[in-house]
């Protein structure tokens, strides 16, 4: 479960980086990204090695939902910046 959960962290985390020159972005970012980081942590914290594997399965696909949710309100917001930036030039 570890495994799983710490390549959900480390792919979400990540996503951070396309938002650095928006601190509004960012913090937008984040509201979801603790979100759904707390939220893992109490389904993991609910599994242990000896829980079923379709409880094990469950967790990996929310997880993989999740990031992906994450993935497109991170891209959702680069392109907000992207376009608000060319608007300030004209």
């Amino acid at each position: 479960m570890q495994c799983l959960y710490t390549q959900f962290y480390n792919n979400t985390n990540n996503q951070k980086r396309k938002l650095k020159r928006s601190p509004e972005a960012l913090e937008q970012y984040n509201v979801l990204f603790n979100e759904l980081k707390e939220k893992a942590l109490t389904m993991k914290r609910g599994l242990s090695d000896d829980s079923p594997m379709s409880e094990v399965r469950a967790f990996s696909a929310q997880l993989i939902e999740w990031e992906q949710d994450l993935r497109d309100l991170a891209e959702q917001l680069h392109e907000d910046m992207d376009t608000n930036r060319v608007g300030e030039g004209g």
